[in-house]
């Protein structure tokens, strides 16, 4: 890809990872791809095994302290 072209990021089909992950429990999967909140990130969870924070956290570095102390419970950040 272009750097224009990676900026844009193409339609996001959660619910087709879902599906997979409904198909084969024991299959890890991890999302990646438009989370921006600590509310995507525990609706994530509840389906899938991990979430992966891109681009987020380069626009938004403190954004690794939130997850830090709403997901992990870390108040040492």
């Amino acid at each position: 890809l272009s750097p224009k072209e990676n900026r844009e990021v193409p339609p996001l089909r959660y619910d087709i990872a879902a599906e997979v992950k409904r198909h084969f429990p024991s299959l890890r999967l991890i999302v990646n791809g438009g989370i921006t909140t600590l509310v995507q990130i525990r609706e994530h969870l509840e389906t899938f095994d991990g979430v992966m924070i891109g681009r987020e956290a380069y626009h938004n570095p403190w954004f690794l302290t939130e997850i830090e102390r709403g997901i992990f419970g870390n108040t040492a950040t």
